[in-house]
């Protein structure tokens, strides 16, 4: 008599439901255990990566243009040349260049760069002052300056989130891919992206 043949003769029948499962696993040790199913992960997602893809990227600021990523998405659809932002805080002002810098991006305004804060008060770049926190929206030039459209006053909000002081988002086209260093380059920013980076889809 098999061994399977011989459990079933000696079992009581209310437990021949639980004895069956133990017979599969006695034929086939795998069964019946759920199968671990491993997500991408952001990390994973970097060797997909191509130059030209549109891109929002997270992160805290390490250095002048160093930032640790903590969230990265690709995004699809129609994008235009004017999509480009960047949100942070403001590192520091250049009069002569007509420039200022977040996240090591620079950034220029013109006479048609237009302001918008909760008083009114912004009417030009001699209104900027360091460690303000802007939205800023505009073209990414080849020159690796960003042609500003509309700078956006959001300091308001550190009041409530004081870590924003230290955190960049970006939204631009994919510059770079470094696979062995983990690290993605926008608009001149480097991301640095980690294992506890996480990965969004775009419907996020």
């Amino acid at each position: 008599m098999s061994r399977v043949a011989s459990l079933l003769r000696r079992t009581p029948r209310g437990a021949l439901v639980t004895l069956a499962v133990a017979v599969a696993l006695v034929l086939d040790p795998g069964a019946g255990w759920p199968q671990t199913v491993k997500h991408p992960t952001a990390t994973d997602h970097l060797a997909t990566l191509k130059i030209g893809q549109w891109i929002q990227l997270d992160g805290t600021v390490k250095g002048e243009t160093s930032v640790q990523c903590t969230e990265l998405k690709q995004l699809g659809g129609d994008f235009l040349d004017d999509d480009w932002s960047i949100q942070g805080a403001l590192q520091a002002v250049d009069p002569g260049r007509q420039e200022f810098t977040i996240g090591g991006c620079h950034i220029q305004v013109t006479t048609s760069t237009t302001y918008d804060d909760p008083f009114h008060k912004i009417k030009g770049l001699h209104d900027l002052r360091p460690g303000m926190l802007l939205d800023v929206e505009g073209t990414f030039l080849r020159t690796g300056i960003l042609l500003a459209a509309e700078v956006d006053d959001e300091s308001k909000e550190m009041a409530r989130r004081p870590q924003l002081k230290d955190v960049v988002e970006v939204v631009g086209r994919i510059e770079k891919v470094d696979t062995k260093l983990r690290i993605i380059s926008v608009m001149g920013v480097q991301f640095e992206v980690t294992e506890k980076t996480k990965l969004r889809s775009a419907v996020q």
